[in-house]
């Protein structure tokens, strides 16, 4: 979680394994967290 910023960068490395017959689609959403509430949906 990074507070108070509208331009977050976490530095993060991932290893994904992709096998050949499978599809190659990654999707990520992003939400905004909420302490009250429901979470808002900020990208996809």
């Amino acid at each position: 979680v990074m507070f108070k910023t509208l331009d977050p960068q976490w530095l993060e490395q991932f290893n994904l394994h992709v096998y050949a017959d499978q599809p190659k689609i990654l999707e990520i959403s992003v939400y905004d967290k909420d302490f009250h509430g429901k979470d808002d949906f900020m990208g996809r």
